[in-house]
């Protein structure tokens, strides 16, 4: 691997750096392959940022080099120098660049997503993928690929929650979900709050990006209803950080109702893979209070939490749970 790696920093040769990124991305996903050991993993990773962000864009030479700094290990220190780097602005002259293949865009997605992921201590970051790259994230979400609206969906669930207050944080009385006898007097729209239904005032000050206010939960809900193994996963983790600590619960079953997103959940609950039937079971019994919840979905409800009772025993305390808080 050395050889391989040696040759992104010494060969003038872009053809060279494209076969050897290449294979290294290649071993890198399939046979875990580290990077070397500092001094040289800082000068492969600076020669790595560098051809992210030269004014030139190469699309293979690009691709090659982002899908490799995707493999650099989580809270490794060399990722502070992604972070403060120009990458960001190299994203968004990529994802404006007109003819640009999709693997290039879902590649520069996975360099994005690493990058926040491994941000929290760098607001300044946050702030600025938000403020740069905000329209341009929520359209993907219903233009992308398959794999680039799964990793914008994922980079949105980390943006979304990024400038949050603790201070805003609930009391612990707080119920995660709500029964249906909870709801039944509540009769808000978010057509009638003045604002973001679930940060409330709080919404602009706290928050570089909503997801309700940046009008991407329609789009997430749109993923949702695909099936596609990992899309809904990422759609529906997005959906969930509506219910946050310091969120508005009721405002945010309002928005996901209001969005037409009951039935799909109920879908993909019935006929989903096993980790998004669990993702969506907690979502729904968090909504399913809400006035806007028909008897028929309720009782559709009830009917796919009898059934997980009786047949999946890694589900079957939570259904219990649920079920005794809806009767």
């Amino acid at each position: 691997m050395s050889f391989f790696f040696s040759a992104i920093i010494l060969d003038q040769n872009n053809q060279v750096k494209v076969n050897a990124l290449k294979l290294i991305s290649y071993f890198a996903g399939n046979h875990h392959i580290v990077f070397p050991s500092s001094p040289s993993k800082e000068s492969i990773v600076s020669s790595l940022i560098a051809l992210l962000t030269e004014n030139r864009i190469d699309e293979e030479l690009y691709a090659a080099a982002a899908s490799t700094l995707i493999h650099l290990p989580a809270n490794d220190k060399c990722i502070e120098l992604l972070l403060n780097s120009a990458v960001l602005k190299s994203i968004h002259a990529l994802i404006t660049h007109s003819n640009i293949s999709y693997l290039l865009l879902e590649n520069a997605f996975g360099v994005l997503l690493h990058c926040v992921k491994q941000s929290q201590s760098n607001p300044k970051f946050q702030k600025k993928a938000c403020n740069l790259l905000r329209t341009d994230l929520i359209e993907t979400l219903s233009t992308g690929s398959t794999l680039a609206k799964e990793r914008v969906a994922m980079i949105l669930s980390h943006l979304s929650r990024c400038t949050i207050d603790s201070s805003l944080e609930p009391s612990s009385s707080q119920s995660s979900h709500f029964g249906r006898r909870r709801l039944v007097n509540i009769r808000m729209s978010v057509k009638e709050v003045d604002g973001c239904p679930v940060h409330k005032s709080s919404c602009s000050q706290q928050r570089s990006i909503c997801l309700v206010m940046d009008k991407a939960v329609k789009p997430l809900i749109e993923m949702m209803k695909t099936m596609e193994f990992g899309l809904t996963e990422a759609a529906l983790v997005a959906l969930d950080t509506l219910f946050d600590p310091g969120c508005n619960f009721i405002g945010a079953a309002t928005t996901i109702v209001e969005s037409h997103g009951a039935t799909p959940i109920l879908e993909v609950l019935e006929r989903g893979e096993l980790n998004a039937k669990e993702q969506t079971l907690e979502l729904f019994s968090k909504i399913c209070g809400h006035p806007g919840i028909t008897e028929m979905e309720l009782d559709r409800f009830k009917g796919l939490l009898l059934n997980i009772v009786r047949k999946d025993d890694r589900l079957k305390n939570k259904a219990e749970t649920i079920l005794k808080d809806l009767v």
